[in-house]
């Protein structure tokens, strides 16, 4: 392992994510790519207008937890 490092693959496979802001879940959410979709959430919180036609919303967050499952599940 890195010294340093987090390991971070839970992110690439699909699961459930929570999204928490000083400690508080704001929006809980699944994906099969958590970590696109993550991004994504915090792209639109950071966007002046928000973008309509997109499926998600933008949240603000300061925390990430990722429960590994699987799509079916």
């Amino acid at each position: 392992m890195l010294e340093g490092f987090v390991d971070a693959t839970v992110m690439l496979k699909p699961g459930v994510y929570a999204l928490l802001r000083e400690g508080v879940v704001v929006y809980i959410g699944q994906s099969k790519k958590p970590l696109s979709r993550i991004e994504a959430h915090r792209s639109l919180a950071n966007r002046k207008k928000p973008i309509g036609w997109l499926p998600i919303k933008g949240v603000v967050f300061d925390e990430v937890h990722v429960l590994p499952c699987r799509v079916e599940a």
